[in-house]
């Protein structure tokens, strides 16, 4: 039951995280095209805004750089791991050989994540501080 048409209509949740999940992809391709996040979110102006999206949009982003930034620690606690097992093999022998592949591709998805990790800041630092993306 509406009591008052002056009260602003909430989305349904799925319709907010939609909305959340587009921006950020948004910006994650302005960001690898190097464009400012402001001009990217621009096009969204024709678009219908629900009361606390930019807060949203901002708080999810940043929940995605933090959960960068955890697995980016995780994976460089595994690479110290495999790197103190790679110790313990004969240099040169099929096993270290084979566990300093593991290491090598570990090293990619380290500085995999470390790309990621700065897109995120740069489109966090980036966010209006008013908290509007027109």
């Amino acid at each position: 039951e509406i009591t008052s048409l002056s009260e602003p209509l909430e989305p349904p949740h799925e319709l907010k995280m939609m909305r959340i999940l587009l921006i950020v992809q948004i910006l994650i391709a302005a960001s690898a095209a190097h464009l400012q996040p402001q001009s990217a979110l621009r096009g969204l102006s024709t678009l219908q805004r629900f009361p606390g999206d930019a807060e949203r949009s901002q708080e999810a982003l940043q929940g995605l750089l933090d959960d960068a930034k955890q697995r980016l620690e995780s994976l460089e606690e595994s690479k110290k791991n495999m790197e103190k097992l790679c110790s313990y093999k004969e240099v040169g022998s099929a096993d270290w050989n084979a566990c300093k592949a593991q290491v090598y591709k570990i090293d990619d998805q380290i500085a995999d994540e470390k790309k990621t990790i700065e897109k995120y800041e740069t489109i966090v630092n980036a966010w209006p501080s008013n908290g509007s993306y027109d």
